[in-house]
């Protein structure tokens, strides 16, 4: 159910003191009945159609730390949220969890990364060179074998990680997990 804006609820309320009916307020805002009957009446004891103060926990960290956080995961998008719970100055600690809600509202979040192996600018250019000279030849590929049959972990773990990427980054440089494929 859409709640009703500032702009909205003030109209509502300047129809319904004009005389139209609450279910036909409602149906012209798309909302349920029982929102008018509370907007009216709350109209009526109080004066105005603010929305009331809201109770709930305030938030630990400040605009200039969220942005901090945003800072600090950009520059090293593997760096866990932990490690960045305790690098962010200020009074209080915060909580590992409280990194990744900060990140969540801004749209990082932590995926799995890609792997590709270690590509030096000659690779790059050279694999290039080799894709556009065959590219025309469609009758070559039918030669050419590509495997990965074999998993070998000489310099890194086997473990989990994670990188905290906004969506459509996944193949950005620094959003890839190089791994050497034979020693």
């Amino acid at each position: 159910m859409p709640r009703l804006n500032e702009n909205q609820r003030n109209r509502a309320v300047g129809v319904l003191q004009a005389g139209m009916a609450h279910h036909t307020v409602a149906k012209h805002f798309g909302v349920h009945r029982n929102i008018i009957q509370l907007l009216w009446s709350r109209f009526q004891q109080s004066g105005n159609t603010q929305d009331r103060l809201r109770s709930g926990r305030p938030r630990v960290t400040t605009r200039q730390q969220d942005n901090h956080i945003r800072l600090v995961h950009l520059k090293n998008r593997f760096q866990t949220a932990g490690l960045t719970a305790r690098s962010i100055p200020g009074l209080r600690p915060i909580s590992p969890r409280t990194v990744r809600t900060r990140l969540c509202e801004q749209i990082i979040g932590p995926r799995r990364p890609a792997v590709r192996p270690v590509l030096l600018q000659r690779h790059r250019i050279a694999r290039l060179a080799w894709c556009t000279h065959l590219r025309f030849r469609i009758q070559d590929w039918a030669n050419i074998l590509f495997t990965d049959e074999s998993r070998f972990h000489l310099n890194s773990s086997d473990g989990h990680c994670r990188v905290y990427r906004r969506v459509g980054e996944r193949y950005q440089d620094d959003c890839v997990v190089q791994r050497r494929q034979f020693g």
